[in-house]
């Protein structure tokens, strides 16, 4: 997976990351991150607290829904 070799290399301190995203979601992408030593932020719309929850769970650090 090319999104994962470059998320090695470069080292990123601050992922944002949506949890609808194309292919994988962001849950899938935030625990294929792992605990990494930067912060994996999710930015949504999707404001369902089991949103919030599985983001959190799934090991994002913080969670702000976009609003219109």
């Amino acid at each position: 997976m090319e999104v994962l070799s470059l998320f090695v290399k470069e080292e990123p301190h601050l992922v944002l990351m949506d949890i609808g995203l194309p292919l994988f979601n962001g849950y899938h992408w935030c625990q294929e991150f792992g605990r990494s030593p930067g912060a994996d932020m999710f930015l949504s719309s999707r404001d369902q607290a089991m949103d919030i929850v599985m983001a959190i769970n799934m090991g994002g650090d913080d969670f702000v829904t976009k609003t219109i």
